[in-house]
């Protein structure tokens, strides 16, 4: 029942926002498949949205690799809007707990390319914090230092994988940073 009363409440909110992409975080590490989370959002979001409304990455994992934790960054789009362009790209630096996921769309108004990219960074709760991670009484919490390397990572992801790979330096990210 609380499963339901959360999905509902969910397809509503992306409803609303209306958005030709989102990037989502915090969705079920289960993969793509018919069963998987992602896509029973998609088939909701549909559902209440008019069928074809939206679509999703499909990164191909039935688990993301690269990825520590039971949850994911993900991407639906409008397909009416945008076509991706290409392969989905993450990075595979073993800094990030839930890899950022890029893809490039096309703009198909415009003709446009542009890359969008969803980021979750490591959170300031302390958990198993320990050294530079510790929190430093900054005013950042605990894991400010992974945060920072992560950031540095996101640059070098998005300078020597997104930008080459697309040939287009159009970047929108999107997450929590």
């Amino acid at each position: 029942v609380e499963f339901t009363r959360q999905r509902d409440k969910i397809i509503i909110a992306i409803a609303q926002l209306n958005a030709d992409l989102v990037g989502l975080i915090e969705i079920e590490n289960d993969g793509t498949g018919a069963n998987s989370a992602i896509q029973d959002l998609v088939t909701g979001l549909n559902a209440f949205m008019g069928a074809g409304t939206y679509s999703f990455i499909n990164d191909g994992a039935a688990v993301q690799t690269n990825s520590s934790d039971e949850i994911r960054c993900a991407i639906i789009y409008k397909s009416a809007v945008v076509a991706p362009v290409g392969s989905p790209m993450l990075s595979s630096n073993a800094v990030f707990d839930r890899p950022p996921l890029a893809h490039t769309f096309n703009m198909l108004a415009t003709n446009k390319l542009f890359n969008f990219i969803v980021n979750h960074f490591k959170s300031k709760g302390c958990g198993a914090a320990a050294g530079a991670d510790l929190d430093q009484n900054d005013g950042q919490s605990c894991y400010n230092n992974r945060r920072k390397l992560q950031s540095a990572e996101l640059i070098n992801f998005i300078n020597t994988t997104v930008v080459t790979t697309s040939t287009t330096d159009r970047i929108i990210s999107v997450g929590d940073y």
